[in-house]
Formats: structure tokens, C-alpha cells, sequence
């Protein structure tokens, strides 16, 4: 029998094509329900112990065998990964579900399917450290102000403040890779802490936008390019069948942003000028300020 194969499909294959039957004509012969055949080999249900030993009994190998196919490559409404040619993916499939380890997260690296900016002096042995990025959003007090990292070459957060941080690295995640984020240790000791619970889903595209609180007494220097934050990321075996559906994020596209320059200021009409100016008095009478 041919390796890598799901429960459905080897069930598909070897039983219900082989021996020309329906999975009514399965569920009869091993004594379950139609329904239950169905979800098995829509990779909706696990496949039992009991159900194993059925087919190991009617159609040969060993309930392990059938057992040790139960997680590799289920559907549910998705897709699997398994006809997928490139040769990186090919070495990881092979283990199923996993956290990807330094050799595979260097391979992925190499061969660009994480994305831009990625480099192997940040692999760890079971994940990745992401570093801080061009951009910074601060947060006190309700007030917003815009940082550019790469130009200060540093920002302090200080006690109190909110900041929400692009990450130097640009994401291109297939549907077949999560990330699971968490601040590193010199952070946390820190009481530098970030805000919500982070995920990279399958199919992101664009900077990350990582939110940090200053839960200290003292400010915290985080350096452009600054390792600040650990990302492991795990190999799918089963592709969604939606991606990530992107949201208005001020840090999103940072590599495709537009900025103002002398030109396009030159388009600016002396009458819209006025306008502005009035706009801008206005808002800031409204704001107090």
C-alpha cells in the first residue's frame, strides 16, 4: 500500500474501489451505520479502536496500522496536503501534525515559504524569534502616536504604555502552517506582556502587529531588528478551506505603504490646502487640544 495516505483514502482505494462497493455495502459488511462510514472517510471522525479492528479483521494489516492512520491528512472541509510536490513540504508531511523543529524551520527559511526576512541565526531548536520591526504604534492616556523604529533606531516603552510593534519578518504563511506566538523570557521578566493571546493562521499575509504593555515601573528599550517575541510554528496536515481573512491593521503592508513625498504634495490644490488647515484647526478645538 502506498504511504501517506488517509484513513479515507486508503478505505476509498483499497476497499470501496478495490472490491467495488458503496459504504452502505461497507457499513452492512463490518456492522456500523452508513453515517459512520461517511464521516470517517470525511475525516469528521476519528477513527475508534473498535472500527480498527473491523477493517483489520475484513480487509488485513494490523489495528495498529489502521490506528496509526487516524490523524495523518483527515479532510473535514478542507484539503489535504499530501499531493503536494515541493520538496520541503514532502519531508514534513511524512510526520503528520508537528511543531517544526530548527532543520525543518531552516529548510522552510531557505526556500522562502514563511515569507520575507526571515533569517536562520533566529531558528531556536523548536521555534523561531521574531524581531522587532520598522514601526510602533504607542497607546497612553488614549492617545495614539506613530514611532519609526528603524529611523530612532529604538523606541522606550514606558511604565503604563501600550505599544503595538510591526515585526521586521513579512508573513506569507500557506494554508498548510499556524503560528503560535509568546513573549520571550527576558520580556516576561521584565513584566513586559502582551496583550492578547497570538496566532499566525494559515494563509496570513503582512507585518505582524504585536501588542506589548509595560506592566513595570521603568521603561523598556526594545532596538530595531530586537529579538522580542518566539513563534512556533506547526505543520498542518490538513489545509482549511479559508485562509486568513484580513483586517484593517495601521501596521498591515508596511512594505507596500504609501508615503508622502514633495510630488504628491505638489498635487495639492492651494484651495484644498485651505481646507485642510481649516479641518485641522477644527478637529483639534474638538479634541481639546
Amino acid at each position: 500500500m502506498e504511504e501517506n495516505k488517509t484513513v479515507g483514502q486508503y478505505i476509498r482505494k483499497y476497499i470501496l474501489d478495490k472490491y467495488n462497493m458503496t459504504q452502505q455495502d461497507l457499513s452492512k459488511k463490518i456492522n456500523v451505520s452508513r453515517q459512520t462510514i461517511n464521516q470517517i472517510i470525511a475525516g469528521k471522525i476519528d477513527l475508534s479502536p473498535a472500527m480498527a479492528h473491523k477493517l483489520s479483521k475484513h480487509y488485513g494489516e494490523t489495528v495498529d496500522f489502521w490506528l496509526g492512520l487516524k490523524n495523518q491528512g483527515q479532510f473535514y472541509n478542507g484539503q489535504s496536503v499530501f499531493d503536494c510536490e515541493d520538496p520541503v513540504v514532502s519531508s514534513w508531511k511524512k510526520y503528520g501534525y508537528h511543531t517544526l523543529v530548527d532543520h525543518e524551520l531552516i529548510d522552510g527559511i531557505n526556500s522562502g515559504i514563511f515569507g520575507r526576512n526571515f533569517n536562520i541565526d533566529c531558528v531556536q531548536p523548536a521555534s523561531y524569534d521574531i524581531r522587532v520591526g520598522s514601526q510602533a504604534e504607542i497607546i497612553n492616556n488614549g492617545k495614539y502616536r506613530k514611532i519609526d523604529i528603524e529611523k530612532e533606531e529604538s523606541i522606550a516603552i514606558k511604565p503604563g504604555e501600550q505599544v503595538k510593534i510591526s515585526s521586521y519578518e513579512y508573513f506569507e504563511f500557506p494554508l498548510f502552517l499556524l503560528g503560535r506566538l509568546g513573549p520571550m523570557t527576558d520580556l516576561q521578566l521584565n513584566n513586559i506582556n502582551t496583550l492578547y493571546g497570538l496566532q499566525i493562521d494559515p494563509g496570513f499575509k503582512g507585518v505582524l502587529g504585536i501588542n506589548l504593555v509595560n506592566n513595570s515601573d521603568e521603561e523598556y528599550p526594545l532596538d530595531y531588528k530586537m529579538k522580542f517575541v518566539s513563534a512556533e510554528i506547526y505543520f498542518l496536515n490538513v489545509m482549511p478551506k479559508k485562509g486568513y481573512q484580513k483586517k484593517k491593521n495601521n501596521l498591515d503592508d508596511i512594505d507596500n505603504e504609501h508615503k508622502l513625498n514633495s510630488k504628491d504634495l505638489e498635487k495639492i490644490s492651494p484651495n484644498d490646502k485651505k481646507e485642510i488647515k481649516a479641518m485641522m484647526k477644527r478637529l483639534s478645538e474638538i479634541l481639546g487640544e
